[in-house]
């Protein structure tokens, strides 16, 4: 599959879902262990989601650079349409309520998942278009 301005922000989720998750992980594992607490600077789980998350936002405006980007590329594409309008809400509720971390990361699970389905079912009509055309 190849990298066009409509995948690209699929990408660039799977690596921001991954990002998340090792902040869960790390949040998690300063209620367990608690020397890391005080190597880390915070005590509960929510105030180290919110300080993570709150060093990231840079990759928040990224994200939604990327979802607009795309979403101007797939306006005859109602499945990628709806991708980057989750995706664009997604990196704003991330920005805006690093608190939540859990929502945004459902969103872009979600995002992901339409994305590639949206790819495969276009590739799949070109090739069958380029059958066609060859007969």
């Amino acid at each position: 599959m190849k990298i066009s301005p409509l995948k690209l922000p699929g990408l660039y989720d799977c690596l921001i879902v991954c990002l998340l998750l090792l902040e869960i992980i790390i949040a998690s594992l300063t209620i367990i262990i608690s020397p890391l607490q005080h190597l880390l600077g915070f005590a509960t789980f929510n105030a180290g989601l919110t300080e993570m998350t709150s060093k990231l936002v840079w990759l928040c405006w990224l994200g939604i650079l990327l979802h607009l980007n795309s979403y101007f590329h797939a306006l005859q594409i109602p499945a990628m349409m709806l991708a980057n309008i989750l995706g664009i809400a997604a990196f704003f509720m991330l920005w805006l309520l690093p608190y939540h971390t859990l929502i945004p990361l459902i969103l872009l699970i979600i995002v992901i998942y339409l994305t590639l389905q949206t790819a495969q079912h276009n590739q799949a009509k070109q090739q069958k278009t380029k059958q066609t055309k060859k007969h």
